[in-house]
């Protein structure tokens, strides 16, 4: 469905809204409460930027928002779309970081479940052409929260060890590479299955429905 431009004239201002499809949560439910509607988006305002959405993620943080469930969320209705990958179509007031046309990335929270949103220009970042987009929106909200946890949480540098409840997860799997990235040795926690996968890529893993992994890293030291 192509977009269009609708003006609705104030004595005071000009504002253009144009027509978009979204993804709307009237209720929290399960996924049949989820809705495509249509809805509209305003001009960018003073230090926002209007972006074509290209892909956005459904992350678990998406669906436990479905749910009613993320901690201190928005309540109902609300679009969810906790990350995405666009193009700049207009510059608000203030904004000439990025030309239209530019590939940017930004962790949303809400809202990127749609044809077009609006964002603050400084939470945006530029995203190489060349990339696989999708890949790239995969990495922003689990790889962003890892990296997050090593550098300025746990401050992990080369030599330390870290354990990962979780390591075949979304955030486990970026806490085993970038923490090998950085030099550190990394352990954790996995169901069977995923023992092998992980094992090759350098982790010491245990089964997550034992505990014998606790005597093992007290012997480790």
């Amino acid at each position: 469905m192509d977009s269009f431009m609708r003006a609705s004239i104030t004595q005071e201002e000009t504002t253009m809204e144009t027509t978009i499809r979204k993804v709307l949560i009237p209720r929290f439910g399960d996924e049949s409460v989820l809705q495509v509607v249509e809805g509209t988006v305003a001009s960018p305002q003073k230090g926002e930027v209007q972006v074509q959405v290209l892909h956005s993620v459904v992350a678990g943080s998406d669906v436990n928002m479905r749910r009613g469930t993320y901690p201190f969320q928005q309540k109902a209705p609300l679009t969810p779309g906790y990350s995405m990958v666009g193009r700049v179509l207009q510059n608000g007031a203030g904004c000439t970081e990025f030309a239209p046309g530019t590939l940017v990335a930004c962790l949303t929270k809400y809202g990127a479940q749609a044809e077009r949103i609006n964002l603050p220009e400084k939470f945006l970042v530029p995203v190489p052409e060349r990339v696989d987009l999708r890949q790239a929106t995969a990495l922003i909200l689990d790889w962003m929260t890892a990296y997050g946890m090593l550098e300025h949480t746990a401050k992990v540098t080369r030599g330390q060890r870290i354990f990962v409840h979780g390591l075949s997860g979304a955030v486990g799997t970026a806490l085993l590479h970038l923490g090998q990235l950085r030099g550190a040795e990394v352990f954790g926690t996995a169901s069977a299955s995923k023992h092998a996968e992980l094992s090759a890529s350098g982790a010491v893993v245990f089964d997550y429905k034992q505990k014998a992994w606790i005597k093992q890293m007290q012997q480790i030291g």
